[in-house]
This record gives structure tokens, C-alpha cells and sequence, in this order.
């Protein structure tokens, strides 16, 4: 089965080089990034996922810094990295600020335009 959240898990992971996941893990240091489908439509043969990307970072420019380079890389990188996704928006950038516990979070929303046939590798 298809699943273009674990794709943007594993891209992510891969293109900055820091933990990727659903939600935040316990013990994994800072900077990490989590990744969610916030919304989106889906009409077999093809789904419309909104996704999010969350960087938890120790400091507001380092996670900045990580939101402004997935706008300028993620359409290209995920169109590369899985034949199933046809097209990626910009990527809408948001400053979600000061955590408890310390830390800072960016954030990048984006859609997708996917292919989900069973039979498609």
C-alpha cells in the first residue's frame, strides 16, 4: 500500500539529515522535524494530502533557516524521489514559536497531487 506521508517522512529524514516522524519522540534531540497530513482530498485513483512539516530546532534562525530550505527544495525533491507524486504547491511557511521544555518550531505546509493505483510501483 501507498503512502505519501512515509515518503515526505523519509524525504525529509534524508534531506536534512535529522530524525523524521509523526509526532515527537521522547529522547531524540533537537533538531528533528514531524511531519503530519493536516487535511487534503482523496478520489481513487488519486489523493490530494495537505501535509505539514514541523522543525523543532534549538533556536528560531535554525528553524528558519530549515523552513526556507524545504520551500526551495521540496518540489523538485519529491517529484525525484517517488513517480507516484505529479505535483507539489509552494510550501506556506509559518513561526509557531517558543516550546515548553525550550526549543523552537517552523513549520511548512504544502499539497500534494498523488497517484494511489494498487497496481503502480
Amino acid at each position: 500500500m501507498y503512502s505519501s506521508l512515509q515518503t515526505v517522512i523519509a524525504w525529509t529524514s534524508d534531506t536534512f539529515g535529522i530524525p523524521a516522524s509523526t509526532y515527537p519522540q521522547a529522547e531524540t534531540p533537537r533538531p528533528f522535524a514531524v511531519v503530519n497530513r493536516t487535511g487534503g482530498a482523496c478520489e481513487y485513483p488519486h489523493d490530494y494530502p495537505r501535509v505539514t512539516v514541523q522543525f523543532w530546532t534549538d533556536s528560531d534562525a535554525e528553524g528558519e533557516e530549515a523552513a526556507f530550505a524545504l520551500a526551495r527544495t521540496v518540489r523538485d525533491g519529491l517529484m525525484a524521489a517517488d513517480g507516484r507524486i505529479n505535483a507539489v504547491s509552494p510550501a506556506e511557511l509559518t513561526q509557531l514559536g517558543f516550546i515548553d521544555g525550550g526549543g523552537f518550531v517552523w513549520q511548512a505546509s504544502f499539497e500534494l497531487a498523488t497517484n494511489i493505483y494498487e497496481n503502480q510501483h
